[in-house]
């Protein structure tokens, strides 16, 4: 709801402000793994609902329930992709993925889909700068926010799209 989506961006503000005085350390502990990607889904179900979005949370069955990994970060990664993919799809579907590769056991891969508008190719490289003007679009200060998290995390964002079709952004984490 929109007193959930108020309280997110709150929690962004006040999070970058710590990012930028250096004050927030990374903290490993356990949560389960499939109630924060439920939890952050349903937080967008009426944005979704009201737009004709279908969101849908897709987990490989051999990702564990429980890992240890700083719980708040990957919170507002999720919420972030999360809330661009919906703002920038008119209708179709949000998909929330988490696989495993068999070579890489303790990696999780993470992809959010939207069957949006989509990026053209020379516009992707610019989404995930900083960039110090006023002018700069919610989209790019959401990325922005993903990009520094992941890095964090020791991490990046991977960008694929196509205009006209949609947008997939992913990343990997080791847990």
């Amino acid at each position: 709801n929109s007193g959930q989506a108020l309280l997110n961006k709150i929690a962004d503000i006040h999070y970058r402000i710590q990012l930028e005085q250096n004050t927030k350390s990374i903290r490993k502990s356990p949560f389960e793994l499939n109630l924060l990607l439920e939890n952050c889904i349903n937080s967008f179900r009426l944005p979704a609902e009201t737009k004709n979005i279908e969101l849908i949370l897709q987990v490989q069955p051999d990702i564990p329930a429980v890992v240890k990994g700083d719980e708040y970060r990957l919170r507002q990664i999720i919420i972030q992709l999360i809330e661009n993919a919906i703002k920038h799809t008119e209708q179709g579907e949000v998909l929330v993925k988490l696989w495993k590769n068999a070579t890489d056991n303790d990696i999780v891969y993470f992809s959010v889909h939207d069957t949006g508008r989509g990026i053209a190719r020379d516009k992707i490289a610019n989404l995930t700068q900083p960039s110090a003007s006023l002018t700069t679009t919610e989209k790019t200060l959401g990325l922005n926010t993903v990009t520094e998290l992941l890095a964090q995390l020791k991490s990046e964002l991977l960008i694929d799209s196509i205009e006209g079709e949609g947008s997939t952004f992913s990343f990997s984490l080791s847990f």
